[in-house]
């Protein structure tokens, strides 16, 4: 039997500012957490705090970017968890992208560092700092003003060491994740085909492997995700293609898994295989209004070898929709998006479907 879900809603604020080189983010997020039982009286919730800032450095082009999260996971009386749980988590990333020297060169790098610490079991703390080094190189080659050929090769190399103050250990750890795509780009009179071959190696986000949000917790156990990607597209030149055709093989696919409680976190397949067709359609509507429609069909199936095998991968849906009308008259601005998704399960054994979403979103500017 439907019923409504008990504790359930959710406050989102945010303040943006843009310009070229140039980005301040503020966002205030609240979510209430419902458990399993679906019960009235349960109270936790799950709140963010972001800061994200911004900004070019003086005579290099290059840019510098600062950001700072604060979360916080409430369960004075363990309606979710097992346990009752004040959880603490901040991070701090501070980056640098160097500037596109001759389009061919570029780099960047990262330092992020993770605290988290649980305010009723203050001896559960634990502190993660990672250096991200990435470095790239295009190499553009044309054969005909119809005809071209591109490449890119990157390397990052991540440094991380993690310290827990239950266990009394410090572990460090370092990782080199190559990457890179060919790609051919082929133009008939106003058309675009375009198709590309590319590897790319993906190390778990510092989420994924230590992060607590009460129904998802990290997963320090993760292995890094390997992809061999082929991807045809089919547009007019210089816009948004009009039809993506992918396929894609994954070795250790970073997954999210559900149990029966509702918690869940992120596992590794040990091989997958992801293909799509995405559509793509950017209609005038006039010279005051403008329809934006996008839709995917997705088939992401595990192959590893076991109980699970030919299953669809947890957390990755069937269909996707979004769509987005807009209408603008001077200096007003009117934004209507609706957002749709359905076919995902929460395990495995494709035993627990997700709900559908349905998702309207409603701006005035």
């Amino acid at each position: 039997r439907l019923e409504p879900r008990q504790n359930a809603g959710a406050n989102h604020g945010s303040l943006l500012y843009s310009a070229p080189g140039w980005l301040a983010l503020i966002v205030e997020n609240s979510e209430d957490i419902p458990n399993a039982r679906n019960s009235a009286n349960n109270r936790a919730r799950f709140s963010t705090r972001l800061v994200q800032l911004a900004a070019p450095a003086p005579l290099t082009g290059s840019q510098w970017r600062m950001g700072w999260t604060q979360e916080r996971y409430l369960d004075r009386e363990a309606q979710v968890a097992l346990q009752p749980a004040d959880l603490r988590q901040r991070t701090l990333n501070l980056g640098w992208d160097s500037a596109d020297w001759h389009a061919k060169y570029q780099g960047s790098i990262d330092w992020s560092r993770f605290r988290a610490a649980d305010q009723r079991r203050p001896e559960l703390r634990q502190d993660v700092e990672r250096w991200r080094f990435h470095t790239s190189l295009k190499t553009p080659q044309s054969f005909a003003s119809t005809t071209s050929l591109s490449g890119h090769m990157g390397l990052v190399l991540i440094a991380e060491k993690v310290r827990t103050e239950f266990a009394g250990t410090s572990n460090s750890a370092w990782s080199v994740l190559p990457n890179g795509h060919i790609r051919h780009r082929a133009s008939v009179g106003s058309y675009r085909l375009r198709s590309s071959l590319s590897y790319r190696e993906r190390m778990p986000t510092l989420f994924e492997k230590y992060g607590d949000r009460g129904l998802f917790r990290g997963n320090p156990d993760l292995q890094p995700e390997k992809a061999v990607a082929l991807e045809w597209e089919w547009g007019f030149a210089g816009r948004v293609p009009l039809l993506t055709v992918y396929h894609r093989e994954v070795i250790d696919a970073i997954t999210p898994q559900y149990n029966a409680r509702g918690l869940g976190r992120s596992t590794n397949a040990a091989r997958a295989q992801v293909s799509g067709i995405n559509i793509f359609r950017d209609l005038s509507l006039g010279q005051k209004a403008r329809l934006v429609f996008r839709a995917d069909w997705l088939r992401a199936r595990d192959r590893s070898d076991g109980p699970s095998r030919n299953r669809r991968l947890p957390g990755h849906p069937e269909w996707i929709s979004d769509m987005q009308l807009r209408w603008s008259h001077q200096r007003l601005d009117i934004r209507y998006g609706w957002h749709w998704e359905s076919g995902a399960f929460y395990d495995s054994p494709n035993l627990l479907a997700t709900p559908i979403v349905r998702q309207h979103d409603l701006h005035i500017g």
